[in-house]
């Protein structure tokens, strides 16, 4: 097939097939480590790992590249707006041939460490049109075949430039390029309202918990003091009966394991809880479980006495259980250790406003989680309707 399922309106040509070597022009790249970086400089370079781990799809007037020491611009090959810049190495086949475009205006940026700059014929190629074709499925089995290495794979520039791609008219491109940086964009916001949120819970609970923050009755009174207590007599921890032969695909009651929920039975053990994993990955990590279920033997429940289940959680997610942490291959925490621990406990009136509270900021996360997980796999759609 040479044109993709969606299109925009108006384009009916088909598509052509190009190698890269007819669109692009490969041009000079260097080989500085980071051993060479400076915080201060006049030549700045883009090493691979940046682009793996620190740049999202562009390079503009805002992003921070590092320096190279005691480097001058002369007789460099300086990269120009709308190069692509292709990392040539990496440590999985996933990550192999990763694009970012530099819109930057700046004149003093040369292509770093194991990366290939790519400089369009600005009459067939647009720049973030190949930058998206680099993220459709098509691309990355090609960047998995031409792929050699064990521990670091890398790809070759006789093997790049054999890469064959279907492409439509420059007009087409960039409707399909500046299509998808908007939705990329949105995806950052998005990403960033995120982070803001989780931070803005993570100051207030520490404000919560500090005391630095109460909450009043219904009359606008305060509630009366915390008291100190040890968690081990706030709550009791109870370990699973369950085996794996007794969980199945289908059933009334679901079995949670480290990450989610494994599988179905008839019976349950508990009812509301916290569970904990008290070893291997994750280990210490919680989660709130409000209904009838069982976990399996990675995970125990933990129980309010004292308190709420909902206070519990909302005071475990205020702890560092890496304190309490033994072993090395196989992490461990034990109840023994970490029901020694002193808090300070509300008032039942009070853990509930506090729980109240937290449980809405929670809900919001969620959701936004969920706005974050639809638009990521709307592009994701678009990305294998798009492209060719």
């Amino acid at each position: 097939m040479d044109t993709p399922k969606i299109r925009f309106p108006g384009f009916v040509k088909n598509w052509e097939k190009n190698n890269v070597s007819e669109l692009v022009e490969i041009i000079k790249s260097y080989s500085y480590s980071r051993n060479e970086e400076s915080e201060y400089g006049t030549v700045s370079h883009i090493h691979y790992g940046d682009i793996h781990s620190k740049f999202n799809n562009i390079i503009d007037n805002n992003s921070k590249l590092p320096f190279l020491k005691l480097i001058e611009i002369k007789d460099l090959v300086l990269l120009e707006k709308g190069d692509i810049i292709l990392a040539d190495a990496s440590e999985d086949y996933n990550g192999l041939g990763t694009t970012i475009v530099n819109l930057s205006d700046r004149k003093n940026i040369i292509g770093g460490l194991h990366t290939f700059v790519l400089r369009p014929d600005k009459e067939k190629l647009y720049s973030l049109y190949f930058l998206n074709y680099s993220k459709t499925l098509i691309y990355k089995k090609y960047m998995q075949k031409i792929g050699t290495g064990a521990s670091v794979f890398g790809i070759s520039k006789a093997n790049l430039e054999k890469l064959a791609l279907l492409i439509p008219s420059l007009e087409e491109q960039q409707k399909i390029g500046d299509f998808f940086t908007l939705l990329d964009k949105r995806i950052e916001q998005q990403e960033q309202k995120i982070a803001l949120l989780k931070d803005y819970k993570k100051a207030m609970m520490q404000k919560i918990f500090s005391q630095k923050i109460r909450f009043k009755d219904e009359n606008g009174n305060d509630y009366p003091d915390w008291e100190e207590k040890k968690l081990g007599k706030i709550c009791r921890v109870k370990s699973s009966q369950l085996t794996n032969n007794v969980v199945e695909e289908i059933g009334k009651y679901p079995v949670y394991g480290a990450n989610s929920i494994v599988g179905y039975t008839e019976n349950y053990e508990v009812n509301k809880y916290v569970s904990i994993v008290k070893d291997g990955a994750g280990v210490g990590r919680i989660a709130f479980i409000n209904n009838k279920s069982s976990v399996l033997g990675t995970l125990q429940y933990l129980i309010g006495i004292e308190i709420t289940t909902e206070f519990l959680y909302v005071l475990l997610s205020n702890v560092n259980f890496k304190l309490y942490q033994t072993g090395t291959t196989i992490p461990h925490i034990y109840f023994k250790d970490y029901s020694k621990m002193i808090i300070d406990i509300p008032c039942q009136l009070e853990q509930e406003k506090i729980s109240s509270f937290l449980f809405a900021m929670d809900l919001n996360l969620e959701n936004q989680e969920a706005i974050l997980n639809n638009l990521k796999e709307q592009k994701q759609g678009l990305l294998r309707k798009m492209f060719v």
